[in-house]
């Protein structure tokens, strides 16, 4: 049985106790000390890692989603967006706006869901398509939407973490958790692997693909997947400043956009292998790379297929793609976000802090990211 922590124990007490510190964690940390709480984060590795999902210099933003509940997220998370920069005092997403093309069944449902939110987006032809976008072969109609950007997703997170910092934010990077519980009085409580103790009325566990492992025992997750992804860097043959956000729909996606540096990002979306994320092995698998390497050849005419540079990063997936965004007594848990979360991080951050501040008896209203459904 757990050990309960006496006052003498504890040597961090907040009202809210993080533990992540990627995107959702670091989200959640801004949007909770705009409400002023009082908030400590745990992290196992060190600012900047690239051991998860949340490093890289860009992201895709895009309302562009056959799922409402997505669409909606992307609304809603777009404001929080334009607050953060001007918090931060920096511009963080520079609009590109984006084309989807490829399985046409897909782009209208696509289609029907921005319609629905009443989101900007035109039908265009295959002719027309590729006037516009010249870097890629596009062989049929595709819908376009002005609002696409590219996040500046490194400085996003610097931005998040500063803000929050400022608001009196305590970030313990480097220090992992090593248990979690919840005592008699509903409090929780972390043991770090530096010895300490932290409690808290609360904790938001935003771990990803080290979520599952944490919450076993406190949470009934659904099954969430790990796999390793894998991108790769190309050079364009002219300046691509002006290159939408692509996914092209496949029975692999794959997805491209234009990175600070010029050059341009292309992989696809979640075709890696299952791993261990404490045992994967980093390395590019070549089979895959090859293939991605042949359809930048045949589809993407405005770079060269040669790969300037690979990186791997994690997906932390449910098996539709929904994020789980819930409470369970004590503990909020931020799950799930595979591939696609980045683009809503001041929405997710917004959600977790609500919940975080629920009292009980209380509630969010309607919630899609629920772990169950309501009665």
């Amino acid at each position: 049985m757990a050990r309960c922590a006496t006052p003498a124990d504890v040597d961090v007490d907040v009202d809210v106790v993080i533990v992540g510190n990627g995107g959702a964690g670091a989200a959640a940390a801004w949007a909770l000390t705009q409400r002023g709480r009082s908030v400590a984060v745990f992290d196992r590795f060190p600012a900047g890692h690239e051991q998860g999902s949340s490093h890289g210099t860009e992201r895709i933003f895009r309302y562009a989603y056959s799922e409402p509940e997505f669409v909606a997220l992307a609304i809603e998370a777009r404001p929080g967006w334009r607050e953060l920069e001007l918090l931060a005092g920096e511009q963080l997403l520079g609009p590109t706006g984006g084309i989807d093309y490829g399985n046409w069944a897909q782009l209208e449902c696509i289609a029907a869901a921005l319609a629905e939110y009443e989101v900007p987006f035109e039908r265009v032809d295959r002719t027309a398509a590729r006037a516009r976008v010249p870097e890629l072969s596009i062989a049929a109609s595709a819908l376009v939407q002005p609002g696409g950007a590219v996040i500046a997703a490194d400085r996003a997170l610097t931005a998040f973490r500063s803000v929050a910092r400022r608001a009196g934010a305590n970030f313990a990077d480097d220090e992992s958790v090593r248990a979690l519980h919840v005592e008699h009085d509903h409090r929780v409580v972390v043991e770090t692997s530096r010895g300490r103790v932290a409690r808290a009325r609360v904790a938001i566990v935003a771990a990803g693909a080290w979520a599952a492992p944490l919450l076993s025992g406190l949470v009934a997750l659904p099954a969430i997947t790990v796999t390793q992804e894998q991108v790769a860097f190309f050079r364009p043959h002219n300046p691509v400043d002006g290159l939408p956000a692509f996914i092209a729909y496949d029975d692999i996606p794959v997805y491209g956009l234009g990175t600070p540096n010029g050059l341009v990002k292309i992989a696809e979306h979640g075709s890696g292998p299952v791993v261990d994320p404490d045992a994967r092995s980093f390395a590019v698998d070549e089979t895959r790379a090859a293939a991605l390497v042949d359809w930048v050849a045949r589809c993407a005419p405005g770079v060269d297929p040669k790969p300037v540079e690979w990186r791997t990063c994690l997906y932390a997936s449910t098996a539709d793609d929904r994020f789980v965004l819930d409470r369970v007594g004590s503990v909020v848990v931020g799950a799930g976000l595979g591939g696609h979360g980045f683009k809503f991080l001041p929405a997710i951050g917004a959600r977790l802090a609500d919940l975080a501040n629920l009292e009980p008896g209380e509630s969010i209203g309607a919630n899609p990211f629920a772990l169950r459904s309501p009665p």
